[in-house]
């Protein structure tokens, strides 16, 4: 009887052990292959990452006379930044229109990424406007009294500035529209860019702009 009872149990097991031997082997591939994938996931946003295009827009605005200066760095890891457009409106402090200013196309003029070993003024961008980029279209007669306004008329108002600012990203071909930055009295500083500075400067370095008609 135990003669018996052992090949039964012989049996069952020469029976079973392949069964388990093949789970035990594909829980091990699942595995492996979770980690793959995992692995490759991981990759992947490293790389979209790495391909983003980031353009930061400085926390301030200069004021030197008439012309108002904004700054525009690259701050992309290897994505590189083509046909800049730059639109500016003024809104008094419950967001109603004051005006807006004419839209800046700066066309195949690129910004580079951190990862070109150039100059930082490669990387970066001051624009300027003056009086003379005041869409008189847009100018409502209710919150400007004059027919022909000013920059200074404008900043003797309690007014809030909105700078929108999009790119190609060289290495997508994607237009690129970021965040609106959003510019109060208080972030508005008497001075000017210079380079490798992400802050307005009190001081009479030499300016450099891209000249806007």
């Amino acid at each position: 009887m135990d003669a018996i009872f052992e090949m039964v149990i012989t049996a069952i097991s020469g029976a079973t052990l392949p069964i388990v031997v093949n789970l035990i082997l594909r829980k091990k591939d699942k595995e492996q292959e979770d980690i793959r994938r995992k692995d490759e996931e991981k990759q992947r946003q490293e790389d979209i990452l790495r391909k983003k295009l980031s353009l930061h827009i400085c926390d301030e605005i200069g004021i030197n006379n008439d012309e108002l200066s904004v700054k525009i760095i690259n701050q992309s890891q290897i994505a590189n930044a083509s046909n800049i457009i730059v639109d500016m409106r003024f809104e008094d402090e419950y967001e109603n229109l004051i005006c807006e200013m004419n839209s800046i196309d700066l066309g195949r003029r690129q910004l580079l990424s951190l990862s070109e070993p150039r100059e930082a003024k490669d990387r970066e961008l001051v624009i300027k406007y003056t009086s003379s980029h005041i869409d008189l279209k847009t100018v409502s007669p209710i919150r400007v009294n004059s027919a022909n306004p000013s920059i200074y008329n404008l900043l003797m108002k309690d007014i809030v500035i909105k700078v929108k600012v999009s790119a190609i990203n060289m290495i997508t071909g994607a237009r690129i529209y970021f965040p609106t930055k959003i510019f109060k009295k208080r972030n508005i500083m008497k001075g000017s860019f210079i380079e490798g500075y992400d802050h307005i400067k009190r001081v009479n370095h030499q300016l450099y702009y891209d000249e806007m008609e």
